[in-house]
């Protein structure tokens, strides 16, 4: 084979590489939901005034008293972490049963801070005048309900149970 033969296939060949190479790859629009196991609030919470939550396995329950009834529950689908003792979790709803609470199928995200084993300070996404009632896709959530938004201004003080 020729000098210029062989510049010719290597070169052909170096530039299929580079078109191969930067390709875009097809996007996904949706992120997967997957359910995170790394839940830092595992366990049943309870506040002075007798609401709650309690996290078992990939589930989020939102209790309105000592009794625990239910307000509304969640599957985790992730773990957003801020520091060591701060963070939210995204969840999709799939049980409601108050008139405030997310609606099934919505998209909401609760947050904490000041965890320290025993206690912890949580919070719904509220705003007055604002839907607070979960949103349609997961990215919504995650970028309507933020603190910089005007969410969450007041965090309820929990102890583990």
């Amino acid at each position: 084979m020729s000098i210029f033969k062989r510049f010719f296939v290597l070169s052909a060949l170096l530039i299929s590489l580079f078109f191969i190479i930067s390709c875009d790859v097809a996007t996904v629009d949706t992120v997967p939901e997957t359910k995170p196991t790394d839940t830092v609030l595992t366990g049943y919470w309870k506040s002075s005034f007798g609401d709650g939550f309690e996290i078992t396995g990939s589930t989020f329950i939102s209790y309105a008293d000592s009794e625990k009834t239910i307000t509304y529950k969640g599957d985790i689908i992730k773990v957003l972490k801020e520091s060591a003792t701060a963070g939210a979790y995204v969840m999709k709803i799939f049980e409601s049963t108050e008139i405030y609470a997310p609606k099934n199928g919505t998209y909401y995200v609760v947050r904490w801070k000041d965890y320290a084993l025993k206690t912890v300070n949580e919070a719904a996404p509220y705003k007055e005048g604002a839907e607070y009632n979960g949103l349609s896709t997961q990215s919504q959530a995650e970028s309507e309900y933020t603190i910089a938004n005007g969410y969450y201004g007041f965090f309820g003080a929990y102890e583990k149970q």
